[in-house]
């Protein structure tokens, strides 16, 4: 329902949305939530040493194996640094920031070998390989536990997943010719541009694409068609907005578990099949969002980018959505009586959203401001005209 004109003129809400954004301030929470800059530039550092030091192994590896010629391995860069969605860690630990950067090979690296011997022998050369060079450059670790991924663990706060992949012979000829007609000197040259964006990926079929798993087994799997998706989700209207509220929602998340939890691409597909752009309000497009979140959590999330429309990316048993929706619930109640106002001081709802998003997030209420929900209904008018929406508030300050 519609407030009166006389509620309009005479209401006070707030606006948080400094809180959230604000590009001239580090205190906000997207800033907070950010890598330094020296933080990024290690990762990146550390991601071209594990990239040269898989080319050599595994070239070396092949030629051993009798190879007529060096299979030198191609990397493609995915997951959040990719979307551009990569948060600071909340809890460390154990949480850490991560970087996910794939590694590719032709699925013929080892003739004559069956597929489950394929991928052991990926794995072996892959995991000895990168043991070693964690040894020289004194990182933290090395973790086989992921069943499709070698971890080096950098340090205390970041790591580096490398999921190993195949692309069929033939697909990987393709792509070599697709590499030439678009200048490329090589694949390698190809390959070695961050976004890939330039290789034209689309002529692979999805089965040309194959993920190796320790077990032994090869899954249809490929990190490009999320991408794509991603980069179309984040190129539309809004879609700076749309990436800063999937990362408000990461950091929630990792707030609230500091293990386990929604996963960050559920998150990002429920905020954008229920994303409204709002300018400058980003208070009120999270909002919209998580007026939605609790549902969506307790339900299956099908990937957008299933071509068959099956791939369900809700990982969560029915009793952890249950409880993923109860603070989901919890966190839309904060957001409700923030915006409307419920107390006189400011600093009550910043104390508590700070409950909510954990640490990064600021405790200055000076960048709450006061609005009105007639200001409100200009820059988002579901929050004022859904009768299920946000209750109205007759006073605040």
């Amino acid at each position: 329902m519609v407030p009166t004109p006389g509620l309009l003129d005479e209401a006070i809400m707030l606006n948080l949305h400094r809180l959230f954004y604000h590009h001239i301030a580090s205190n906000c929470y997207l800033a907070q939530l950010t890598l330094p800059q020296a933080k990024l530039d290690m990762l990146r550092a550390a991601r071209l040493k594990i990239r040269n030091a898989l080319r050599e192994g595994i070239s070396k590896a092949t030629r051993e194996l009798g190879e007529d010629q060096t299979v030198t391995p191609r990397f493609f860069t995915q997951g959040s640094y990719a979307y551009g969605t990569l948060n600071r860690p909340t809890h460390v630990p154990p949480q850490q920031a991560d970087m996910d950067d794939g590694c590719y090979l032709p699925m013929s690296f080892v003739k004559g070998a069956k597929p489950k011997r394929s991928a052991q022998i990926f794995f072996q050369a892959t995991d000895t390989i990168l043991k070693e060079l964690v040894k020289k450059e004194g990182w933290q670790g090395y973790s086989t536990e992921r069943g499709c991924c070698g971890r080096v663990i950098v340090d205390n706060e970041h790591h580096i997943d490398v999921p190993l992949y195949a692309i069929r012979d033939e697909a990987f000829k393709v792509l070599m010719k697709a590499a030439d007609a678009r200048g490329y000197v090589n694949l390698a040259e190809a390959f070695a541009q961050d976004d890939s964006v330039d290789v034209n990926w689309t002529i692979l079929e999805h089965e040309d694409v194959l993920l190796a798993n320790r077990d032994g087994s090869w899954t249809a799997s490929d990190p490009r068609e999320v991408k794509e998706w991603a980069n179309a989700a984040f190129s539309g209207q809004g879609g700076d907005q749309l990436r800063r509220i999937s990362r408000y929602l990461k950091g929630w998340r990792d707030q609230n578990y500091k293990s386990g939890g929604p996963s960050s691409i559920s998150l990002m597909v429920i905020a954008e099949a229920h994303f409204s752009a709002s300018p400058g309000r980003d208070d009120l497009a999270l909002a919209e969002v998580v007026e939605h979140l609790a549902d969506a959590l307790l339900g299956d999330v099908i990937a957008p980018w299933d071509r068959d429309g099956e791939e369900q990316i809700n990982r969560l048993n029915s009793q952890e959505r249950q409880h993923a929706a109860s603070l989901a619930k919890r966190l839309l109640m904060e957001l409700r009586q923030a915006i409307n106002g419920a107390f006189q001081q400011a600093a009550v709802y910043v104390a508590k959203l700070g409950i909510q998003f954990g640490h990064h997030f600021p405790t200055d209420s000076d960048l709450v401001t006061e609005t009105t929900p007639a200001e409100t209904v200009a820059a988002f008018p579901a929050i004022i005209t859904s009768s299920n929406s946000f209750p109205k508030s007759s006073k605040a300050g």
